[in-house]
């Protein structure tokens, strides 16, 4: 599957532990788990990803990832709806977790090597 990762910083690989760095991530940094996020579309239309310099895009196995909005596990009644808990849980047996927001979201926990880079006009990371 390929996934895309947006980003103002310049990595020459994506990995968890840079969690926070780009300038849309900063708040979400204070959750305990480590991680980066991708996308399913190479355009999505939201407001945080207009200041991208960069997409990036990486290759991952779809049974290396557990898809929430199916949830074949139970993990939301399991762990009563706590997404750390859930996070946590995950992180042991799979690279990614999947769930939809206004989009599908990809919550990915291992380090991966980027498959390809593009350079990004400043405003346009959704087209």
């Amino acid at each position: 599957m390929r996934l895309y990762h947006f980003s103002d910083k310049n990595f020459s690989v994506l990995k968890p532990d840079f969690f926070g760095e780009n300038s849309y991530t900063n708040n979400d940094a204070k959750f305990p788990l480590k991680r980066f996020f991708c996308y399913n579309t190479s355009a999505p239309n939201e407001y945080r990803f207009k200041a991208s310099k960069f997409r990036y895009v990486i290759r991952i196995k779809d049974k290396l990832i557990y898809n929430l909005d199916k949830d074949i596990l139970g993990l939301k009644n399991r762990f009563n709806f706590d997404i750390d808990k859930i996070l946590l849980f995950c992180a042991k047996k799979y690279h990614a977790i999947e769930y939809t927001t206004s989009f599908k979201t990809y919550a990915i926990f291992k380090a991966y090597k980027i498959f390809q880079k593009e350079n990004l006009i400043l405003g346009k990371a959704w087209q």
